[in-house]
């Protein structure tokens, strides 16, 4: 049997208990504290394995489940990065591409630099129009042997 940490002792492993019935099975603070509750029994070094996790990171749940609250297992939001182009400018840019279809990525891109003084990516400004609704047309490339007259032809004949 493996050695019992100085960490765990009964009433903590019925608190972790006792919240890991108020939780439910599915929360992620759930695992956490079935780990804690695992450690008291089968060890630290263990359960991390089982867990893929460090021994640290167990003993630091333990920690923090010893010194505060079952809030404080909680994941911690993680950072998201700052919208270039926020609401208000949507708007703007949907304007100008009502006003004038034919605007091109690389335009719309110039235009907010420009204008607004946002240096934004192609791809940030495609994005953009889809989202706005508009496409991404193109015009289809001509082969140069091609006959005009043969085409209109064609097209009346259709």
């Amino acid at each position: 049997m493996p050695a019992t940490s100085k960490l765990l002792d009964d009433s903590l492993t019925l608190q972790a208990m006792k919240g890991l019935k108020e939780l439910g099975k599915s929360a992620i603070i759930s695992r956490k504290l079935q780990a804690i509750i695992s450690a008291k029994t089968h060890g630290i070094s263990k359960v991390a394995t089982i867990y893929n996790i460090t021994n640290k990171t167990l003993t630091f749940w333990i920690k923090s489940l010893k010194n505060g609250s079952l809030a404080d297992l909680s994941p911690k939001a993680k950072a998201t990065r700052a919208l270039l182009i926020d609401d208000k400018h949507h708007k703007i840019v949907q304007k100008w591409l009502n006003n004038d279809s034919g605007l091109t990525i690389e335009k719309v891109r110039l235009r907010i630099k420009k204008e607004m003084g946002i240096v934004a990516s192609k791809s940030t400004v495609h994005r953009l129009m889809k989202k706005l609704g508009f496409a991404h047309i193109t015009a289809r490339s001509v082969h140069y042997k091609q006959d005009k007259a043969k085409l209109e032809e064609f097209k009346k004949k259709l």
